[in-house]
């Protein structure tokens, strides 16, 4: 099959007019198809190489540079940390290492024509995931001691009112509190979709300590990243800790098996859906969950249920300023927040001990094999997204 026969084969029964919207967003750059096109990267994983002899691990499975962002966790102290597991997958611990750092060639060739640049970075990765795993010990990144990029977006956090935050996307009517049909992000539901969902969370709001936080006022359809447009999503808005200020905004969104799961099915456990499977894992990976987050069951499918959080909170590449120490600390803070939630989730239903990744972070020979496929798998993409353009572009 071409290219694109294999994305329309992967993305069939979604949304025909959302996957045109994910369909151009991919179209451009090779970045951004790699963002869209995981199952590319799953399906062409080389199932022979060294690379799979390494420790299984809870893996976010669709790990890249633009899937790091800042959050609140149900905490409410703020955290820098991987904020995706839709494919979360046991697997190899280079599946998620190799994703990251593939992205990071792809990522750097969209900001400098310097190929040193690239693999300085690569091996500074490398390097930095290397020795969180040898260290053997979860940290986690806080404001006060963030710096560089990752520094600047907690900053900005910071200074950010929560009141601003919900006025830019709901707006009281004469008829209460509303989301803002917002064109390319927020889209009415029909009103029979609507009371279904809203029948799904009053479930949930009784076995809830506070059940007033569920109180919902509105329901949206909701389309947002690359990869999950199309699947059904929506954003909610509800009572949570008082009016306005005190209003959350929930992202609901459906959860599909990983595209990893026809490889490694040997490996996992026998979650209950893939909705547990997805907010298992995060629970697992990250430091600190944000609030809300609930595997929910919507019409027969499953569903996550998580605290929304805003789209702003990346890391903004294009602000480093042509200056390589910013990107370097950035693709280091990454890596290193790679090893901690490797090791975080060790030991956990069949991933590998915290001794034997650390073992592993001493051996020999496996990064360079690492950082050979990355860099051919870098240039496939490149090659990969050319063709995907030429084949889905309107005019054809």
């Amino acid at each position: 099959m071409t290219i694109f026969e294999r994305i329309e084969q992967f993305n069939r029964g979604r949304d025909p007019q959302l996957l045109q919207i994910k369909y151009a967003k991919m179209r451009t750059s090779p970045l951004r198809f790699f963002r869209g096109s995981c199952h590319l990267f799953a399906e062409d994983w080389p199932v022979a190489s060294s690379l799979n002899r390494s420790p299984l691990t809870w893996n976010c499975g669709d790990l890249h540079i633009e899937n790091f962002g800042s959050y609140k966790g149900a905490n409410r102290l703020t955290y820098f940390d991987i904020d995706d597991f839709d494919e979360a997958i046991l697997a190899p611990c280079t599946v998620d290492l190799t994703r990251f750092l593939t992205s990071v060639l792809l990522a750097v060739r969209s900001l400098s024509d310097e190929a040193t640049v690239a693999r300085h970075l690569f091996q500074s990765g490398l390097e930095a995931y290397s020795a969180a795993l040898a260290a053997g010990k979860a940290f986690w990144i806080e404001r006060r001691i963030a710096a560089g990029l990752i520094g600047d977006l907690l900053d900005r956090l910071r200074q950010r009112r929560r009141r601003d935050f919900l006025l830019r996307l709901s707006e009281r009517t004469a008829t209460g509190w509303q989301l803002k049909t917002l064109p390319g992000r927020f889209f009415p539901i029909p009103q029979p979709e609507y009371e279904q969902i809203a029948g799904t969370v009053a479930r949930l709001a009784t076995t809830a300590p506070d059940p007033r936080f569920y109180e919902i006022f509105d329901i949206k359809r909701r389309v947002a990243g690359t990869g999950s447009i199309g699947i059904e999503r929506y954003a909610i808005l509800v009572q949570g800790r008082g009016s306005p200020d005190g209003h959350f905004i929930l992202d609901l969104k459906r959860a599909l098996p990983s595209c990893w799961q026809p490889l490694f099915q040997a490996f996992q456990p026998a979650w209950p859906d893939e909705a547990t499977r997805v907010s298992q894992v995060q629970q697992r990976l990250q430091a600190v969950a944000p609030d809300s987050l609930h595997p929910l069951v919507l019409d027969g499918k499953p569903y996550v249920l998580k605290e929304l959080q805003p789209e702003a909170d990346r890391v903004d590449l294009t602000s480093w300023d042509g200056k390589p120490k910013r990107l370097e600390s950035l693709v280091r803070t990454m890596s290193q927040i790679i090893g901690w939630a490797h090791l975080r989730a060790s030991g956990r239903d069949r991933s590998a001990i915290a001794d034997a990744l650390i073992n592993f972070a001493h051996q020999q020979g496996w990064q360079s094999l690492l950082s050979e496929y990355a860099n051919h798998y870098s240039e496939q993409v490149v090659a990969d997204w050319q063709e995907f353009c030429r084949a889905s572009a309107p005019d054809t």
